[in-house]
Parts: structure tokens; sequence; C-alpha cells
């Protein structure tokens, strides 16, 4: 939900729209907060998965290393694209 309200509200800059609907969407579809909402999701989440294991510095680095090998080849990919 809180990444549909973003698009709404990005999407309501794109396009224009008059000014009252503007402000009818700013103040139905908070885009700050959303972000905000979603940032502590997903730190909840990242903090989760690694607090499931016993931490030591090696299951640390695994950890890492598998979130960049999950991340980085969508960054290329959207880079080269």
């Amino acid at each position: 939900l809180a990444a549909i309200v973003v698009l709404i509200n990005h999407a309501s800059l794109v396009f224009e729209l008059p000014r009252g609907l503007r402000l009818s969407i700013d103040a139905v579809f908070n885009a700050h907060a959303a972000v905000m909402i979603f940032f502590v999701l997903s730190g909840y989440v990242l903090a989760s998965a690694l607090s499931s294991q016993k931490l030591t510095p090696k299951s640390i680095f695994v950890f890492y290393i598998r979130r960049a090998f999950r991340i980085y080849p969508a960054i290329i990919v959207a880079v080269l694209f």
C-alpha cells in the first residue's frame, strides 16, 4: 500500500492536474509517510532475517554477500537498460 501511495503521488506530479485535485491528492495520499513506512518495514524484514541465525562474523558476511547478489544484478540491468 505504501508503494501505491508513492506511485499515485508521483503520477500526480507528472500529469497536469487542477490545483484543487492536486491538493486533495496530497492531503489523502501522504507520500512522505508512505516512504517512512517502507523504510521501517524494510529495516524490520532485514533485521528479522539477520537475527534468525547465530551472529558470527562469517554469518554476517554471508548475509551481506547474499543481499548483494540479490540486489546488484537488478541494478546493473536497470542501469544498462
